[in-house]
């Protein structure tokens, strides 16, 4: 009888232990969409978003072709620093597809700006409580388009990064 019980126990320890290792689920509907990830690769699925993780100098060394290959660009808190390096403003403002600054409490200002990194930027001068910003650069002539994404406490995870690809699929 303690066999079967202790059995039981493990059992349902691994099913829990399985559910929580495996991916989450975004049920994104709109148009498959490859994203490049600077970073670290979302632990998500959906059967309509393929990521490819490249670096920063892959995108420095060629962001005409990244802008063919891709649908948009996803930098990961984990490659801020590196990534707000005065030396990739000009390779940011060149891409055609938009750029996705997950989880950026200072948004895209450290990326886009001469002199200051996201180590240096002013948090508290840069918040406006946005999660993810989605920056698109010369999407109307001469200017730059900026989208901010909000995590609040009726929305989750899933829902944050169904918006950010439907927003990226429209532009």
């Amino acid at each position: 009888m303690k066999f079967k019980v202790m059995l039981s126990v493990v059992c349902i320890m691994g099913l829990f232990i399985l559910s929580a290792c495996s991916n989450e689920n975004v049920h994104y509907e709109g148009a498959s969409l490859r994203i490049a990830v600077i970073g670290d690769i979302p632990d998500i699925h959906s059967e309509k978003v393929y990521f490819n993780q490249v670096t920063l100098e892959t995108l420095r060394d060629d962001s005409k072709k990244m802008s063919k290959q891709f649908d948009g660009v996803l930098i990961t808190p984990s490659m801020f620093e590196e990534a707000s390096n005065d030396s990739l403003i000009a390779v940011y403002q060149d891409l055609e597809i938009p750029i996705v600054f997950f989880d950026s409490e200072k948004r895209h200002l450290p990326f886009l700006n001469d002199g200051i990194t996201y180590e240096t930027a002013d948090s508290a001068a840069l918040e406006n409580d946005a999660h993810t910003t989605v920056y698109m650069p010369h999407l109307n002539q001469n200017s730059e388009d900026v989208w901010y994404f909000y995590l609040n406490n009726d929305k989750n995870v899933n829902s944050l990064y169904k918006e950010i690809f439907e927003k990226v699929a429209a532009l």
